[in-house]
């Protein structure tokens, strides 16, 4: 039986619920989740570990026929060299006939936790069991760079988050990583660009990297933990492709607020749709201490990027603690909040009004029938058109907990 969802002025049905062929307890199965089209991707980086630990695994959906109801697994995708402690599916993404897997503990060479990603070009026969197409590395990668914290494609360029990466000997700043899609196709290879913060912090970590995302040619980077100033602070920041191609470079600018030092813990994540930028953070409301999640978003001026402020701040009438995950259509924001009610968890959508975005409360909250405290259901979440996925980590199938993916389509 589908379950209906109306609260504002769409109606969601929950049409499916996607698991793996293979549940294993603690595989994280869910962990992250991309949706392209007919195709959803599933990372469990936790899954496959006995009898090394952390190894981790991504899982192909598609579609049968018209509709979701009765989408299979289609493949499994796992790295050539996967080892103990790589976290292969700490984050993916799709476009198209391409998917990108990340392990940001992979160790290459003797460097423990140097990271790397994954590229999975679809075969003429279809998505099946398979290794990677190509291995995509930092080529000033270091133990504990962490290269794919966060990953995002679009139109065949791949931005990979490195929050771990020490700059100019600066620990744990963080730094981006731009591959373009080679014209033979993709390949193993090391970056195009490298991206990196202008004002970084020296003394402690900014998790430069945390989050990634693009569309065309711009890119925004999180970097929650960027304190420069004061704590807490946290930043996002953007990124222009210059007209003869992607080199290592600085900023385009980062984003301000209007909210001063009310603002704090920004861009643990970030989401991009065409000129439109999503971040995430904390505020303090005037006259009063408690700090409440709030999510910005960004819409570029006529001019471009610099001096933007905020255009409309999105509010959850629900959700006490921050986002963990977060998609931007055109028309839609969605937001993942897990760890509501007891980690049972809930996700929010916003229509963006006709008039254009503005300030305000979620148009819909998506909750599903049998999800469980400690389902953590909102880890991740991706959307497409009238189709959201979300992630559910702890949800529980038959006797174990591998997690699990639920399909909510808009009528």
């Amino acid at each position: 039986m589908m379950q209906k969802f109306s609260t504002g002025g769409a109606t969601w049905e929950k049409v499916a619920v996607l698991s793996s062929n293979d549940p294993a307890p603690g595989g994280l199965f869910g962990y992250a989740v991309a949706l392209d089209g007919d195709t959803i991707v599933v990372g469990a980086h936790n899954s496959h570990s006995y009898p090394d630990s952390e190894l981790g695994s991504a899982y192909v959906f598609e579609k049968s026929g018209t509709d979701w109801q009765s989408a299979q697994q289609v493949a499994e995708l796992t790295s050539s060299d996967i080892s103990g402690g790589d976290y292969f599916g700490e984050d993916v993404a799709i476009e198209g006939d391409t998917i990108v897997i990340t392990a940001r503990g992979k160790q290459v060479g003797d460097n423990e936790f140097q990271g790397a990603a994954y590229v999975f070009v679809r075969p003429e026969g279809g998505w099946t069991l398979m290794s990677e197409t190509a291995k995509l590395k930092a080529s000033d990668g270091m133990a504990g760079t962490r290269l794919g914290a966060s990953v995002a494609i679009d139109d065949g360029t791949i931005v990979v988050g490195a929050s771990g990466h020490d700059v100019e000997g600066m620990e744990n700043r963080g730094a981006a990583y731009v591959f373009e899609r080679p014209e033979q196709g993709w390949r193993d290879m090391t970056e195009t660009a490298r991206l990196i913060a202008s004002d970084g912090d020296g003394d402690e970590k900014d998790s430069f990297g945390r989050s990634v995302g693009i569309s065309a040619d711009t890119i925004v980077v999180g970097a929650p933990d960027y304190n420069v100033g004061r704590d807490e602070l946290g930043a996002a920041y953007v990124f222009e492709k210059p007209e003869t191609g992607w080199v290592d470079t600085e900023e385009t600018t980062k984003l301000a607020n209007s909210y001063g030092d009310r603002l704090t813990d920004q861009a643990y994540m970030v989401a991009i749709s065409n000129a439109t930028i999503l971040t995430d953070c904390f505020i303090t409301l005037e006259q009063q201490s408690d700090r409440v999640p709030r999510v910005l978003i960004y819409e570029r001026g006529e001019q471009g990027w610099e001096g933007v402020v905020e255009s409309a701040t999105l509010r959850s009438e629900e959700a006490e603690r921050n986002a963990w995950s977060a998609d931007l259509t055109d028309n839609m924001a969605v937001l993942g909040f897990p760890r509501e009610n007891s980690y049972t968890g809930i996700v929010n959508t916003f229509d963006k009004p006709t008039s254009g975005w503005v300030s305000m409360p979620e148009t819909d909250s998506l909750k599903a029938a049998g999800v469980q405290e400690l389902s953590i259901f909102g880890r991740s979440v991706s959307a497409q058109g009238n189709v959201i996925a979300v992630g559910a980590i702890g949800f529980q199938v038959a006797e174990s907990k591998p997690g699990a993916v639920f399909v909510f389509v808009r009528n």
